[in-house]
């Protein structure tokens, strides 16, 4: 891909609302209720396309999902409307320059935004690649009420402390691991 550059001259009146900044994302994943067909899916969120979908199943029983997600390019954003190039689609349409800075300064947004889900952490290696996928999975009501909380009066001190220290310990090494691999 080339690099290219655009100039706006003139007064731009920018709207006062917000501007509604997503990651696009591929997500795949099945559903599966037992006895019946598993239902796949696949969709790229965001990019111009909804940020959400419906998956439709019939059956009864526990719900089984396996989902997993990663940022997608910004493509159809950078599309010119109706047209193969952006000469073209000027030339089919004059197209204001409140409306091409919207699209231009929406899809820089929507790079940048991508480009933080890309990687959860740097690679410490800089001529490395580093790339990120989130799996995610359905968990019963029933699994998580088997969670064991301390009752009041026991041991409920040492398990805090003990939690404490955990997480405490987690931050120091997560904090040398960012620190690393930004050295």
């Amino acid at each position: 891909m080339k690099a290219a550059f655009a100039t706006f001259s003139g007064t731009l009146r920018v709207p006062k609302r917000p501007l509604r900044i997503e990651a696009p994302f591929h997500v795949e994943g099945e559903l599966d209720l037992p006895g019946r067909e598993p239902v796949p899916f696949k969709r790229v969120l965001g990019d111009g396309q909804p940020l959400s979908f419906e998956v439709r199943a019939k059956g009864g029983g526990e719900p089984q999902l396996e989902l997993r997600a990663w940022p997608a390019p910004v493509v159809n954003l950078l599309r010119p409307p109706g047209a193969p190039t952006w000469a073209a689609a000027i030339r089919r349409r004059p197209i204001p320059p409140a409306e091409l800075l919207s699209r231009l300064i929406g899809a820089r947004f929507r790079l940048v935004r991508a480009d933080q889900y890309q990687t959860y952490l740097s690679d410490p290696d800089g001529d490395g690649r580093s790339r990120a996928a989130y799996d995610y999975e359905l968990v019963s009501e029933r699994a998580r009420r088997n969670v064991v909380v301390p009752a009041k009066g026991g041991s409920g001190n040492n398990a805090l402390l003990v939690a404490l220290l955990i997480v405490g310990s987690l931050v120091v090494v997560g904090g040398g691991l960012v620190a690393w691999a930004h050295s």
